[in-house]
C-alpha cells in the first residue's frame, strides 16, 4: 500500500454537509442547534 494514496481522499466522494443537515432538518428528523467550524486538520 502506498501511504501517500491512503492520506489523500477524493473530495467528490462526500456529500456537502450543509445539504445533508438541511435535508434532515427539513424532514423534521432533527433540529439545527449549532454550526461548528474546524480550526485545523492534522494528517498523519
Amino acid at each position: 500500500r502506498d501511504r501517500k494514496l491512503i492520506s489523500e481522499e477524493a473530495e467528490w466522494a462526500y456529500k456537502s454537509v450543509d445539504d445533508v443537515v438541511q435535508s434532515i432538518a427539513g424532514a423534521k428528523i432533527s433540529n439545527i442547534v449549532a454550526k461548528l467550524v474546524p480550526l485545523g486538520v492534522t494528517k498523519g
